[in-house]
Protein backbone atom coordinates (compact mmCIF):
# COMPACT_ATOMS: atom_id res chain seq x y z
CA UNK A 1 0.00 0.00 0.00
CA UNK A 2 0.88 3.53 -0.44
CA UNK A 3 1.33 5.70 2.17
CA UNK A 4 2.18 9.89 2.04
CA UNK A 5 2.45 11.61 -1.44
CA UNK A 6 2.77 8.10 -2.71
CA UNK A 7 -1.04 7.58 -2.18
CA UNK A 8 -1.65 10.35 -4.42
CA UNK A 9 -0.98 7.96 -7.27
CA UNK A 10 -2.51 5.13 -8.72
CA UNK A 11 -0.09 1.90 -8.94
CA UNK A 12 -2.76 -0.05 -11.43
CA UNK A 13 -1.97 2.71 -14.44
CA UNK A 14 1.36 3.61 -15.52
CA UNK A 15 2.52 6.46 -17.97
CA UNK A 16 3.02 5.36 -21.38
CA UNK A 17 5.44 2.38 -21.30
CA UNK A 18 7.55 4.46 -18.44
CA UNK A 19 6.48 2.03 -15.91
CA UNK A 20 5.80 5.70 -13.97
CA UNK A 21 2.43 5.59 -12.38
CA UNK A 22 -0.12 7.53 -13.34
CA UNK A 23 -0.57 11.02 -11.32
CA UNK A 24 -4.06 11.10 -9.50
CA UNK A 25 -5.13 14.09 -11.62
CA UNK A 26 -4.28 14.67 -15.18
CA UNK A 27 -1.54 13.89 -16.84
CA UNK A 28 -3.04 11.55 -19.19
CA UNK A 29 -2.22 13.60 -21.75
CA UNK A 30 1.06 12.71 -23.62
CA UNK A 31 1.78 16.26 -23.85
CA UNK A 32 1.24 17.18 -19.70
CA UNK A 33 -1.41 19.31 -21.26
CA UNK A 34 -3.38 22.35 -19.30
CA UNK A 35 -5.38 21.37 -16.89
CA UNK A 36 -7.98 23.12 -19.02
CA UNK A 37 -7.72 20.14 -21.54
CA UNK A 38 -7.60 17.49 -19.05
CA UNK A 39 -3.95 17.51 -17.96
CA UNK A 40 -1.91 18.48 -14.97
CA UNK A 41 -1.00 21.60 -15.93
CA UNK A 42 1.91 23.31 -14.86
CA UNK A 43 3.12 23.68 -11.30
CA UNK A 44 5.02 26.04 -10.02
CA UNK A 45 7.74 24.85 -7.61
CA UNK A 46 8.10 27.59 -5.27
CA UNK A 47 4.44 27.61 -4.48
CA UNK A 48 3.68 24.07 -3.33
CA UNK A 49 3.26 24.20 0.18
CA UNK A 50 2.40 21.20 2.89
CA UNK A 51 0.49 22.12 5.57
CA UNK A 52 2.50 21.27 9.06
CA UNK A 53 -0.32 18.47 9.97
CA UNK A 54 0.95 17.12 7.35
CA UNK A 55 -2.69 15.84 5.75
CA UNK A 56 -3.26 18.93 3.06
CA UNK A 57 -0.88 20.32 0.21
CA UNK A 58 -1.70 23.53 -1.95
CA UNK A 59 0.10 24.47 -5.25
CA UNK A 60 -0.72 27.11 -7.84
CA UNK A 61 -0.40 25.88 -11.86
CA UNK A 62 0.22 27.88 -14.90
CA UNK A 63 -3.75 28.20 -15.62
CA UNK A 64 -3.93 30.53 -12.77
CA UNK A 65 -5.48 28.07 -10.16
CA UNK A 66 -4.97 27.44 -6.83
CA UNK A 67 -5.31 23.59 -6.12
CA UNK A 68 -5.56 22.00 -2.42
CA UNK A 69 -5.51 18.36 -1.36
CA UNK A 70 -6.09 16.09 1.46
CA UNK A 71 -4.50 12.78 1.61
CA UNK A 72 -6.65 10.37 3.59
CA UNK A 73 -6.12 8.76 6.91
CA UNK A 74 -4.85 5.95 5.80
CA UNK A 75 -3.75 4.43 2.13
CA UNK A 76 -7.40 3.17 1.17
CA UNK A 77 -9.47 6.22 1.56
CA UNK A 78 -9.98 9.20 -1.45
CA UNK A 79 -7.84 11.96 -2.17
CA UNK A 80 -9.77 14.88 -2.29
CA UNK A 81 -8.46 17.35 -4.73
CA UNK A 82 -10.23 20.89 -4.97
CA UNK A 83 -9.71 23.93 -7.04
CA UNK A 84 -10.57 27.19 -5.19
CA UNK A 85 -13.01 29.77 -6.29
CA UNK A 86 -10.77 32.84 -8.37
CA UNK A 87 -12.63 35.18 -6.53
CA UNK A 88 -13.01 36.11 -2.83
CA UNK A 89 -16.43 37.08 -1.73
CA UNK A 90 -16.02 40.05 -1.97
CA UNK A 91 -14.94 39.65 -5.86
CA UNK A 92 -10.93 40.39 -5.79
CA UNK A 93 -9.43 38.19 -8.22
CA UNK A 94 -7.85 35.22 -6.66
CA UNK A 95 -5.45 34.15 -9.62
CA UNK A 96 -2.76 32.11 -8.87
CA UNK A 97 0.78 32.23 -10.17
CA UNK A 98 4.65 32.21 -9.02
CA UNK A 99 4.79 35.03 -6.71
CA UNK A 100 1.60 33.47 -4.53
CA UNK A 101 2.37 33.21 -1.25
CA UNK A 102 0.29 29.71 0.22
CA UNK A 103 0.91 29.35 4.31
CA UNK A 104 -1.63 27.12 6.16
CA UNK A 105 -2.56 27.50 9.40
CA UNK A 106 -0.85 25.09 12.78
CA UNK A 107 -3.88 23.29 11.85
CA UNK A 108 -4.03 22.97 8.32
CA UNK A 109 -8.18 24.38 8.65
CA UNK A 110 -6.88 28.02 7.51
CA UNK A 111 -5.23 29.14 4.44
CA UNK A 112 -3.80 32.35 3.71
CA UNK A 113 -3.40 33.50 0.37
CA UNK A 114 -1.55 35.88 -0.81
CA UNK A 115 -2.60 37.36 -4.17
CA UNK A 116 -2.76 40.50 -6.66
CA UNK A 117 -6.03 42.56 -6.26
CA UNK A 118 -7.66 44.05 -9.23
CA UNK A 119 -5.44 47.45 -8.80
CA UNK A 120 -2.30 44.74 -8.59
CA UNK A 121 -1.47 45.44 -4.99
CA UNK A 122 -0.71 42.55 -3.15
CA UNK A 123 -3.67 41.46 -0.64
CA UNK A 124 -4.33 38.33 2.20
CA UNK A 125 -7.45 36.25 1.65
CA UNK A 126 -7.81 33.67 4.45
CA UNK A 127 -9.87 30.47 2.93
CA UNK A 128 -11.83 27.48 5.31
CA UNK A 129 -11.07 24.49 4.25
CA UNK A 130 -12.75 22.99 6.96
CA UNK A 131 -11.19 19.97 9.15
CA UNK A 132 -8.49 18.00 7.72
CA UNK A 133 -9.34 15.14 10.01
CA UNK A 134 -12.98 14.87 8.10
CA UNK A 135 -10.61 13.97 4.77
CA UNK A 136 -12.21 15.94 2.59
CA UNK A 137 -12.32 20.05 1.45
CA UNK A 138 -15.27 21.53 1.72
CA UNK A 139 -14.31 25.17 1.20
CA UNK A 140 -16.65 27.67 3.64
CA UNK A 141 -15.48 31.38 3.48
CA UNK A 142 -12.82 32.97 1.65
CA UNK A 143 -12.20 36.52 3.26
CA UNK A 144 -10.12 39.25 2.51
CA UNK A 145 -8.10 39.96 5.62
CA UNK A 146 -6.28 43.45 4.28
CA UNK A 147 -6.90 46.20 1.99
CA UNK A 148 -6.18 46.66 -1.48
CA UNK A 149 -5.09 50.49 -0.58
CA UNK A 150 -1.28 48.96 -0.14
CA UNK A 151 0.72 45.44 -0.67
CA UNK A 152 0.70 43.02 2.08
CA UNK A 153 2.76 39.92 2.18
CA UNK A 154 4.34 37.31 4.30
CA UNK A 155 1.67 35.80 6.67
CA UNK A 156 2.66 34.56 9.79
CA UNK A 157 0.21 32.33 11.90
CA UNK A 158 0.59 33.26 15.75
CA UNK A 159 -0.46 33.86 18.81
CA UNK A 160 -1.97 37.50 20.47
CA UNK A 161 -0.39 38.96 23.84
CA UNK A 162 -3.84 38.45 25.46
CA UNK A 163 -3.50 34.57 24.24
CA UNK A 164 -0.35 33.98 26.61
CA UNK A 165 -2.45 35.84 29.60
CA UNK A 166 -5.66 33.50 28.91
CA UNK A 167 -2.84 30.45 28.61
CA UNK A 168 -1.14 30.84 31.66
CA UNK A 169 -4.57 31.35 33.93
CA UNK A 170 -5.87 28.69 32.27
CA UNK A 171 -2.92 26.25 32.61
CA UNK A 172 -2.78 27.25 36.56
CA UNK A 173 -6.23 26.34 36.69
CA UNK A 174 -6.46 23.23 35.16
CA UNK A 175 -2.91 22.04 33.40
CA UNK A 176 -4.91 20.00 30.77
CA UNK A 177 -6.40 23.00 29.11
CA UNK A 178 -3.26 24.48 27.55
CA UNK A 179 -4.30 25.45 23.91
CA UNK A 180 -0.96 25.48 21.66
CA UNK A 181 -2.68 26.78 18.30
CA UNK A 182 -2.47 29.78 16.99
CA UNK A 183 -5.19 32.23 17.06
CA UNK A 184 -3.97 35.23 15.23
CA UNK A 185 -2.43 36.00 11.30
CA UNK A 186 0.10 38.42 11.19
CA UNK A 187 1.54 40.44 8.39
Amino acid sequence: PAFGFASLYDYGDSVADTGLPAPFIGGHLESGGSTKEGGLGSVYGSTVTVSPCGRRAVWTNTDGQIVTVTLPKDSVGEVSVVILPQQNEIGQPMIGDSETELIFSPGGRYLAITHPARNQFKVISIADLGVPEDGVISVGRIVQATTDRFNSFSPVWGKQSKDFLVDKVTTTLDPSESSAGATALFF
